[in-house]
């Protein structure tokens, strides 16, 4: 009965290895960039439902964001998948 649970175990163990490895694109995104860019990103998200200056509500800050480090939504993809 031991050894039943012991190799029950070591099945468990090994199984939960991640066996996908993700190469890196070519355009990657600096990894000091792309900490920059989450940040930005999440702060751009927070301002949804929030009435900017022009009393302006659900206005899409992502874009801004995508034209502040010269980016598009794909190349951001790629990286926050490969990182």
């Amino acid at each position: 009965m031991k050894k039943l649970v012991f190799i029950a175990i070591l099945v468990f163990i090994f199984s939960c290895e991640n066996k996908i490895k993700y190469k890196k694109p070519k355009d990657l995104i600096p990894k000091r960039q792309m900490v920059e860019l989450l940040v930005d990103m999440h702060l751009a998200n927070g301002t949804n439902g929030v009435k900017n200056n022009n009393q302006k509500k659900n206005e899409n800050f992502m874009a801004v964001v995508y034209k502040k480090y010269k980016i598009d939504s794909t190349r951001f993809a790629t990286s926050n998948l490969y990182y």
